[in-house]
């Protein structure tokens, strides 16, 4: 199991590409252009994306998706409030759209949520190139959390973050 930790421009948050007999996952892809560029370039080094996953819905961490040709793998709970409406997804892509807009980003695919996406049960036990995955709901940072476990590495997104508060 190869594991990349790519840190972005701002923030300091990160995008972590799991590879597996070249199997990847891409967990949390973002955001500048030029740095979803890299993932996907990255990516293509190492094989080919087979998930993109959102460890929580916002908007700093789901709009990467469009530049991989991937499904993507979200909590059940982040499932439901897209497909149901909830007014805190449309929210997670205002947010998206407004700091596009305030610092003029171009977004060649728009400010949408993925079509093909699969939403995760907790304890759900997934694989990548025969490696096992289990998943696990976190809510806290975020209520649509989700944290993937691989051998001995537990990939959370914002719940590590010096910068972020749990």
């Amino acid at each position: 199991m190869r594991i990349d930790v790519l840190t972005r421009g701002i923030w300091q948050t990160t995008s972590t590409i799991l590879e597996v007999g070249g199997s990847c996952l891409v967990i949390d892809p973002a955001y500048f252009p030029r740095e979803l560029d890299a993932i996907a370039a990255r990516v293509a080094e190492l094989g080919r994306a087979e998930a993109c996953v959102f460890t929580h819905g916002h908007w700093d961490h789901v709009m990467g998706h469009t530049a991989l040709d991937a499904p993507v793998w979200l909590s059940a709970t982040l499932e439901a409030s897209i497909a149901g409406g909830d007014p805190r997804a449309a929210k997670y892509l205002d947010d998206a759209r407004e700091f596009d807009s305030r610092w003029y980003i171009p977004r060649a695919h728009g400010h949408r949520w993925p079509t093909r996406r699969r939403g995760l049960a907790d304890g759900e036990t997934l694989a990548l190139g025969g490696e096992p995955l289990r998943v696990l709901h976190l809510p806290g940072h975020s209520p649509d959390g989700l944290g993937l476990v691989a051998g001995d590495t537990l990939l959370v997104g914002d719940y590590l973050s010096p910068c972020e508060i749990p």
